[in-house]
């Protein structure tokens, strides 16, 4: 019996260190909040359409298909080397705020577009105030940069998604956040008013990384703790809730081209 019990330990202990507990609740956060939720997703490189795998993909049930708002996972367990975000109030500056808001296809940018010249569009996370990183580390560390293959692997996996839901057809407005939940501590380094360098704890935030992907643009990926997933996957559901009542309309019209 005190083998048995040994090994279920060392199991445990396994299982642990690989980082699983961190994805299991993340999963069962997005779970809680009434999303769809895939668990060790494996999607085509879009450079050279090779297998990879991305942790959690969290989809917002819609019953049409028209429109997909997801959410591309990767879950990093960083204990004893916290990661730092270099930030400023200026990083967005010039920038389109529709490529930056996520990975969208061109009906869902056209459709923001419009109505922004419309109305205006009040979307959670659209228009950022305060300070956006432009930069990224892991502190503590040299040689292989964690961050930056994070990066590339969760932007990868949101565009491998957009391109295949809008080859095959399934949804015309497509809108596909890329997410890295980090079960360590997160700083933000800045300068502040008084021009001095600062640095503090935080707990959420926006990286602009526009790394090129087989000539797609990059876009912000948002950056948590596991500590704050519980208040993330609610702005999630109130992103999705926002966008399927700003396209309910245009979807109606859509439904009737297509429907006999």
């Amino acid at each position: 019996m005190n083998n048995v019990n040994d090994l279920n330990k060392k199991v445990l202990e396994w299982v642990v260190g690989q980082g699983y507990p961190l994805e299991m609740k993340v999963a069962t956060s997005f779970r809680n909040r009434g999303f769809e939720v895939i668990q060790s997703h494996y999607y085509p490189d879009p450079e050279n359409n090779n297998l990879r795998e991305i942790d959690i993909v969290a989809i917002t049930p819609e019953y049409t298909g028209l429109i997909d708002v997801s959410f591309v996972i990767e879950c990093k367990s960083s204990k004893k080397k916290p990661w730092v975000l270099f930030t400023s109030e200026h990083t967005l500056e010039g920038l389109n705020i529709f490529f930056s808001y996520c990975i969208n296809s061109d009906s869902a940018r056209e459709i923001l577009i419009e109505k922004e010249m419309e109305t205006g569009v009040k979307l959670p996370w659209m228009k950022k105030s305060g300070r956006v990183a432009y930069g990224l580390t892991q502190a503590f560390t040299t040689g292989s940069d964690v961050t930056f293959k994070a990066s590339t692997g969760v932007l990868k996996a949101a565009i491998s998604r957009k391109r295949i839901l809008g080859e095959k057809g399934y949804s015309p407005f497509i809108f596909v956040f890329p997410v890295i939940v980090v079960d360590g501590k997160i700083f933000e380094c800045f300068i502040d008013k008084h021009g001095e360098l600062s640095i503090q704890q935080f707990y959420h935030g926006f990286y602009y990384f526009p790394f090129d992907v087989a000539g797609e643009f990059g876009t912000c990926i948002q950056i948590l703790t596991v500590n704050g997933i519980d208040e993330f996957t609610e702005q999630a559901k109130n992103v999705s809730d926002a966008l399927l009542s700003l396209l309910k309309k245009d979807v109606e019209k859509k439904l009737k081209t297509i429907l006999p």
